[in-house]
């Protein structure tokens, strides 16, 4: 079966860290082909069916279509089923014989136990929400259906190619529940500052309680019905810090804490239901990942899998008396996923060897790579506990190893104990690598996120990043080498500003950076049209028609002192930017070369807010490792391929002191 999944960005989980000053490695490896860092994992969804028996897995082909294979969870072999133009989530019918495919503008059944060809059940428009309604109801979707401003958003059911409305409301729709012949109904609608959920029976309607519009300041998101009707199951902070499974009362009108992270500093992530569509297992995604037993059966199951490897499963599949499981890890050290398959018999766990028996092997460096991946609890000089990962490549003493700092976007996201490509392919070539969850990170409680208070740039941001690095120094890491600074979208803003209002660093990459951090976000804001989204936005940002807000984070942009830049500057930009216009990009460069600064600019004319392709991708890669070569003396993997040199030289759209040009066009003329 595949159980209902509940999924939020957020987590934690305390893992010290332990220094490693004098270890040193010998036998250095051949480079990894950059190939491997860049190959998009074939393997779509993975879903096991509620008897057990199979596992339906999808596969996204080289010519853009859709393999859709049958896995026979006992003898372990794979067979191809169907071919599908569009592909996204697998969820089974409850009957084991039938699936649905969905997409994004899409929903396709595909009878599983028969060569009946794919059948077309649902077409979503752009504005259109389906809605998952639970484990026992594949076969019943739900669709919000978002009308004109004049015409009510409404509720739509899908059942065996019959479409009925079975709510209609003036506010937008974003979560539903019903039970099987849609009697009971829980709805969530969300209007100006407000969430509200309410529940329909009899053909009246009572509202139960609203929370707040944002769903990062409470989620308030549905999860299931109570096993009696008379309750909802719902992820919540309610006056908490974190997050945790609720279950809301209508004979009482009161919540009950179910679960919060036990040791108090993740936000739950997902909640897994049983056949019955009540709670059964519940993961916060800490520093590592740490999953619970909300039922006996389910905390046996648990138990009897080694910690080091729960530490790393993302996903858990079950039959319907759990005697089969089957576990989804991503490693942080590996470029693909292991599945696993659990059985309540002496075979216990086994690794299915998924990419062999699918013949994928050749696509993806599946075995783990020689690099030490580390979980970090430090506290900032304002005694702030804070948490982030280190990357440590093997081969080389630690203390020489030159470090690489690399702050993630957002800037309210967060880094997790997955794999990172970017972060791999660094360290495979020689650096260590500092990924920190600097305050404004999601996923340690509301306090850790909102604690950023609008300071990037020159302010609190910056300095958790800088602290961090100091930290890793103490630790023994890189104390006699270079250091750089790296990020991508604000984690490139956090690189300009590391390098303009900072001194440890010997050069700065940044891709896609926001330079005037107040503009970016009133552009985003402005073309955002949900409610949700614009409230979550104002929530975490104010009121950015604020002049002295704007005023101020103007003020902390790198862009209003580009006279301070103090290292060489390496930009990569999308010409198709919606979020960081190339022109701010291109008028900033073009000011540091006024100054006599040290900058060069990259454009790719198909990119948008990142790489669109694996061969642009590829491109940002070579530039990243040839210019970190140069600085720091790491390791960098020739360029043999005719087209991405002629790509990396037509992309060279400024460059002050010629270094770069020169480089590319000296590596054209070996052709």
């Amino acid at each position: 079966m595949r159980h209902n999944t509940v999924k939020n960005c957020f987590a934690s989980y305390m893992v010290l860290f332990i220094a490693f000053i004098n270890i040193t490695y010998s036998n250095a490896a051949e480079l990894i082909d950059r190939q491997h860092f860049t190959q998009p994992n074939p393997i779509i969804d993975v879903a096991l069916s509620p008897d057990g028996q199979t596992s339906a897995i999808l596969l996204k082909t080289s010519n853009q279509l859709f393999e859709l294979w049958q896995f026979n969870m006992v003898s372990l072999t794979a067979v191809k089923h169907s071919v599908l133009r569009q592909g996204g989530e697998l969820l089974w019918f409850e009957n084991s014989n039938q699936l649905l495919v969905i997409a994004k503008n899409t929903v396709t059944q595909v009878d599983m136990i028969s060569e009946k060809p794919p059948r077309l059940v649902a077409q979503l428009k752009p504005k259109d929400k389906l809605v998952i309604n639970g484990v026992r109801q594949a076969h019943n979707l739900l669709v919000s259906k978002s009308s004109s401003v004049k015409s009510p958003n409404y509720l739509q059911r899908i059942i065996k190619d019959v479409k009925q409305e079975v709510f209609s409301h003036s506010a937008q729709i974003t979560g539903a529940l019903l039970n099987d012949n849609a009697s009971n109904i829980y709805v969530k609608t969300v209007s100006a500052h407000t969430a509200e959920v309410s529940h329909i029976a009899n053909g009246s309607q009572r509202s139960l309680f609203t929370c707040a519009a944002s769903t990062l300041k409470n989620p308030c998101m549905l999860i299931a019905q109570s096993s009696n009707g008379k309750g909802v199951y719902v992820i919540g902070r309610f006056q908490s810090d974190l997050t945790g499974l609720y279950v809301y009362s209508i004979d009482t009108n009161t919540f009950e804490l179910i679960h919060q992270d036990p040791l108090g500093v993740a936000d739950i992530e997902t909640v897994l239901l049983d056949r019955d569509g009540q709670p059964m297992m519940a993961l916060y995604r800490g520093l590592t990942n740490k999953w619970y037993g909300l039922q006996k059966p389910a905390e046996q199951v648990l138990s009897s899998i080694s910690p080091q490897l729960m530490q790393t499963v993302n996903d858990i599949q079950c039959s319907e008396n759990l005697s089969l499981c089957l576990f989804i890890s991503e490693s942080p050290n590996k470029l693909s996923r292991d599945y696993y398959v659990y059985r309540n018999n002496p075979k216990g766990l086994q690794n299915i060897a998924l990419y062999n028996k699918l013949e994928l092997q050749h696509l993806l460096q599946n075995s783990p790579l020689e690099i030490n991946v580390q979980p970090l609890t430090y506290k900032t000089s304002d005694g702030m506990t804070q948490y982030a990962y280190l990357y440590l490549p093997a081969d080389q003493a630690l203390e020489t190893t030159p470090l690489v700092v690399y702050p993630h976007g957002g800037p309210h996201s967060r880094d997790y104990f997955q794999t990172n490509r970017f972060a791999l392919f660094l360290a495979s070539r020689g650096y260590a690598v500092l990924k920190p969850n600097f305050r404004g990170s999601t996923g340690f409680g509301l306090n850790y996120m909102l604690s950023s208070n609008n300071n990037f740039g020159r302010g609190r941001v910056l300095d958790d990043i800088l602290e961090a690095t100091d930290w890793v120094k103490q630790q023994g890491i890189g104390i006699n080498a270079s250091t750089a600074v790296v990020g991508e979208s604000f984690g490139g803003f956090s690189a300009i500003a590391s390098a303009t209002f900072d001194k440890r660093f010997v050069v700065a990459i940044a891709a896609m950076p926001a330079l005037d951090i107040g503009k970016v976000r009133q552009s985003i804001l402005n073309r955002r049209v949900r409610t949700e989204d614009a409230q979550r936005l104002a929530f975490l940002w104010g009121d950015l028609n604020d002049a002295e807000l704007l005023n101020k984070l103007h003020e902390q942009s790198p862009s209003n002192h580009a006279d301070l830049l103090n290292a060489p500057l390496f930009i990569w930009a999308g010409a198709r930017d919606p979020i960081v216009p190339v022109s701010h990009i291109k008028n900033y460069a073009l000011k540091q070369l006024e100054n006599g600064k040290s900058i060069s600019l990259m454009i790719d004319k198909q990119a948008q807010h990142g790489p669109v392709s694996q061969h642009s991708m590829l491109g940002y890669m070579a530039m990243m490792e040839h210019v970190l070569s140069r600085y720091l003396n790491g390791e960098a993997q020739a360029i043999n391929d005719s087209k991405l040199k002629r790509s990396l030289i037509n992309m060279q759209t400024l460059d002050s002191s010629g270094w770069l040009t020169d480089y590319w066009q000296q590596a054209e003329q070996v052709l």
